[in-house]
């Protein structure tokens, strides 16, 4: 096993591998958009990207926004508007918009591109740490379930958000803060779900760098935001952000839309969230108070613990929002996968890498299950009783991730657990230098 993992990599080995995973992962996933033909969600897309190519795109806030979700309203921040603009090219080619899978390939294109090139950057994400790990990371987001049915049979924008989170964070880490801050705001201007993420950027921006340069780092991000949102404002407004950001906070007042969180675990779903779980606390109130004690123990880890791990605190504070606030929808936990998945290579941990499993798996049914469910219509399947299995799936999310939270305290504070002798039998102490040419034993 050891002779194994220390195998010298040359740059050609290194690309060929890349360009494999790269290859096959897109042709499954290629496959998974042409044949999965499916109108829930979409139509918002199609509709978005024909409004820009025949009024423009400036004015699609204008002609769209507050017209109501039933018909096609235009709730995502404006970033994403532009590669939908060329989706709207290629849907006026001749056969594109009559033949159902050509159109499906169309519209979720740019979900899979930004899939493909997330397993890339996984590799330079961690490269530098043990380039034989950083591919083996690679491959596993290359035929990751959760992520393959989640862009490209569902056709959703989540590896876009991941991607742009990733590299914020990964330019971050390599102390470009501006660079990284202009990443952030790229990555919140094209789905504002980002911003859980921002306490744990702005933690570490401040923790690592001058004033000043968090100054010119907050410059740059606030510069990105009002270079891409005004030629939108000039049509729609100056109060255009308002109403993108937080004119979708109402539409869904719910406890939970089919999340398995806590309030799936209470038979939530699709209760309002002013409803009381505990005396004159209702879940909204709840959600937010946890919310801040989650904010309030994120500082004391950055503050007091002997690992700092962006990519471990990021996934910390976004699963506990995603557990635990209310509002959650079924897909909002899938960004911390890729959070769980590098911290668990950068920590060399075991034990996170099971926890990756866990949830990763948990998110594949969050994803998966709701999404049948809903297409099958008059004829769902005999396990579709939808109040039952978030109740029972959001148990065991709540028990994964109590565990997973005390293993990511221990690696935080470095705890030392008894090795068995399996971990023993892999990894074995008396490994030396000579023997590993990099590095690659796993606490």
């Amino acid at each position: 096993m050891v002779e194994i993992l220390s195998i010298k990599l040359t740059k050609k080995h290194i690309f060929w591998f890349l360009f494999t995973l790269v290859l096959f992962g897109g042709l499954i996933r290629l496959l998974a958009a042409y044949n999965e033909v499916h109108y829930f969600d979409l139509p918002y897309y199609f509709t978005w990207s024909e409004e820009v190519v025949d009024h423009g795109i400036f004015s699609a806030y204008q002609n769209l926004l507050g017209i109501g979700i039933s018909n096609n309203e235009l709730d995502y921040p404006p970033l994403f508007l532009f590669p939908l603009y060329i989706t709207g090219l290629l849907m006026k080619i001749p056969g594109v918009s009559d033949f159902a899978p050509y159109s499906m390939l169309v519209i979720k294109m740019w979900q899979i591109l930004f899939d493909l090139a997330t397993i890339i950057l996984i590799y330079y994400v961690l490269r530098r740490q043990n380039k034989l790990l950083a591919l083996a990371g690679a491959a596993i987001w290359a035929i990751n379930p959760a992520i393959i049915f989640n862009s490209s049979y569902w056709g959703q924008t989540d590896s876009m958000m991941i991607f742009m989170l990733l590299l914020s964070f990964f330019t971050l880490e390599q102390k470009r803060p501006l660079l990284a801050t202009f990443f952030f705001a790229l990555a919140c201007l094209l789905k504002f779900q980002c911003a859980y993420f921002f306490p744990v950027f702005l933690l570490f921006l401040l923790y690592d760098h001058k004033l000043l340069t968090v100054a010119k780092a907050a410059g740059v991000g606030i510069a990105t935001g009002v270079i891409v949102f005004l030629p939108f404002m000039i049509y729609s407004g100056i109060t255009l952000p308002f109403d993108v950001y937080l004119g979708g906070l109402g539409k869904w007042p719910y406890a939970c839309l089919y999340a398995f969180n806590f309030f799936g675990a209470l038979g939530m779903n699709y209760v309002k969230d002013s409803t009381e779980i505990l005396p004159f606390i209702s879940a909204n109130t709840f959600g937010n108070i946890i919310t801040i004690v989650a904010l309030l123990v994120l500082f004391l880890f950055m503050m007091t613990g002997k690992k700092r791990c962006p990519y471990l605190l990021g996934f910390f504070f976004m699963n506990t929002v995603f557990m635990f606030a209310s509002r959650m929808h079924d897909r909002y936990q899938i960004p911390v996968i890729i959070f769980i998945l590098i911290a668990a290579f950068r920590n060399k941990s075991i034990k996170l890498f099971v926890s990756f499993l866990l949830t990763n798996t948990m998110v594949f049914f969050n994803n998966f299950l709701p999404f049948e469910k809903i297409l099958a219509g008059d004829n769902p399947p005999p396990w579709a009783d939808m109040n039952t299995f978030v109740v029972v799936f959001s148990w065991i999310n709540l028990i994964i991730y109590f565990v997973t939270l005390a293993i990511t305290i221990s690696v935080i504070y470095d705890f030392k657990f008894t090795e068995t002798k399996l971990f023993r039998l892999i990894f074995p102490k008396e490994a030396s230098h000579a023997q590993v040419t990099e590095q690659t034993s796993l606490s």
